[in-house]
């Protein structure tokens, strides 16, 4: 879950927009966002409550109709939550508007990385935003996580490690330096401690802990994966990859009905069918209750 918020007037505002009328969410979310100015997780709660908002009714959140700095907060809740598309959308609204913002330009290239199978072709356009606004960190952890992806491990932890030198509180370069040391040793085992920091220093950011379930479910280390996985939010949306690491977790630990849910659920999902691509943890622990109470009682198992 995102980090809650600590300011009381940003609490307050926070809890007014979960229950105002769908067409008021925005303006209470930017006060919001004015009010805890610094303070890590109100722009990925904010994206939460717009998510829920949609959810409940035909509203729907128009970047182009909407303040440039909202809509550059929700995209960077919404990319941290792992709606990539959603956050996209706002990137490039906000781009279109303030070319030079280096914060947009960054999210975008990093939100385009994890959408595209070849993010070669972003490394040019990162490189170039890079001469323009020289040791600008976001656009560093950009290029160093398009490295990472290319299999360019030694270039990615050198920027990383560059990173970290100057700003050792930057989150995501934190969190791209576990990845690489996993893949580098081949495991979360000998690297202890490495994602709790992550997690620490982004406020709880479910796509680190994503990470952090997938490296623990490699390991079949299941109670400690599904303890992760029950921790993100409700709002998140799931992989193929995500939900074939806790299939995987069940089956270890012989949960099998609930497993084979999980995989179908994967299955699907990887073939595109449109009733999936929206599939987040909510729906998916619904679907599950629902095909075990249509199954009938679960044999008794052992502990």
């Amino acid at each position: 879950m995102p980090e809650a918020a600590r300011d009381p007037e940003t609490r307050v505002l926070l809890g007014l927009a979960r229950t105002c009328p769908p067409e008021d969410v925005a303006g209470i979310l930017r006060r919001a966002l004015v009010s805890g100015r610094g303070e890590r997780g109100v722009a990925a709660e904010g994206a939460q409550i717009v998510v829920r908002a949609e959810r409940k009714t035909a509203w729907r959140y128009d970047p182009a109709t909407q303040p440039t700095d909202l809509t550059l907060a929700l995209a960077r809740g919404w990319r941290e939550d792992g709606n990539l598309k959603r956050a996209a959308d706002c990137y490039r609204t906000v781009i279109s508007r303030q070319p030079d913002n280096r914060e947009a330009v960054a999210g975008q290239v990093l939100t385009l990385a994890r959408l595209t199978d070849n993010p070669r072709s972003l490394l040019d356009e990162v490189e170039l935003a890079l001469f323009r606004q020289p040791g600008a960190v976001e656009l560093m952890v950009a290029k160093a996580d398009i490295q990472r992806r290319l299999g360019q491990k030694d270039r990615a932890m050198a920027v990383c490690d560059e990173i970290l030198a100057s700003h050792p509180d930057s989150w995501e370069a934190c969190a791209l330096k576990a990845r690489l040391l996993v893949d580098f040793s081949g495991g979360v085992s000998s690297r202890p401690g490495l994602f709790e920091e992550a997690l620490r220093l982004s406020g709880n950011a479910p796509e680190i802990r994503v990470d952090y379930v997938k490296s623990l479910a490699a390991e079949l280390r299941a109670r400690e994966a599904l303890a992760q996985y029950e921790l993100l939010p409700d709002t998140f949306p799931v992989s193929p990859a995500l939900l074939k690491a806790v299939a995987r977790c069940l089956q270890a630990l012989e949960r099998r009905e609930e497993a084979a849910i999980l995989f179908g659920l994967s299955l699907h999902k990887q073939s595109g069918g449109p009733e999936m691509q929206d599939l987040d943890i909510a729906a998916v622990k619904d679907l599950v209750l629902k095909e075990l109470s249509v199954a009938g009682p679960l044999p008794s198992q052992s502990p």
